[in-house]
């Protein structure tokens, strides 16, 4: 009996196959590591006035708002949290793409850890002296060097795929620097990076989707069914 007739006959297939990922004890082990870290942080937080209940509790309960109160910068952060985990997959899979997954997690999650505590709206100027724009200035130049390696790789095919973002996200910088006391370029900026994240996303899931199935199918064995299209 082969391998692929034996996996097929056992009652649990992928039994062996799990064998290979996290232990109990380890995925047990990050779980408390986590704990531990937020419990850090909640401790940090208090030795500057910040109640350890305003750390835990969602905003709208701890201040009195509308549940729906920055719903549409947590959606952005969101989907940007979406795309580092799946570029980090792709990263740790595909050896020959890593490098490419590995800058486009990275900014991700810069852009959402941004989103989530005004990196360069509030903490990095205050901590260092330095005006916003020097901090906005770093988001592009991370970008074009993504655009640079994903020419290197796809040709124009990629660049062109990649348009839609960048053109929402530039038209958002230019937002935030337009007058503040107009309502309408608060909600300017805010829709065109949704949207820029919207594009960012759909076009790095949309590929690491590809190349996943194809490395799956590149390894299916001569029995075994090849992913398709609608699997």
């Amino acid at each position: 009996m082969d391998r692929h007739t034996y996996h097929r006959h056992q009652p649990f297939p992928a039994q062996d196959d799990l064998h290979k990922a996290l232990s109990p004890l380890s995925i047990t082990g990050i779980a408390f590591l986590l704990v531990l870290c937020c419990g850090a942080l909640i401790e940090l937080a208090g030795q500057t006035g910040l109640k350890a209940s305003h750390m835990v509790r969602d905003p709208a309960a701890v201040y009195d708002l509308p549940v729906l109160a920055g719903s549409v910068s947590v959606f952005g952060v969101m989907i940007q949290v979406a795309n580092v985990g799946v570029c980090a997959l792709a990263a740790r899979v595909l050896p020959e793409w890593r490098g490419l997954f590995a800058s486009v997690a990275f900014l991700s999650a810069l852009l959402a850890l941004d989103d989530q505590f005004l990196l360069h709206e509030r903490i990095l100027p205050d901590s260092t002296g330095l005006p916003e724009p020097v901090f906005v200035a770093v988001y592009p130049i991370i970008g074009l060097l993504i655009l640079a390696a994903l020419w290197r790789r796809t040709g124009w095919a990629g660049v062109w795929r990649l348009c839609p973002a960048m053109v929402f996200l530039a038209s958002s910088v230019a937002a935030d620097f337009l007058p503040q006391d107009a309502r309408a370029s608060f909600v300017a900026e805010d829709l065109l990076k949704l949207a820029g994240y919207g594009a960012w996303s759909a076009l790095w899931l949309s590929l690491a989707s590809t190349l996943l199935r194809n490395r799956l199918g590149n390894a299916a064995g001569p029995g075994e069914p090849r992913p398709s299209a609608e699997a």
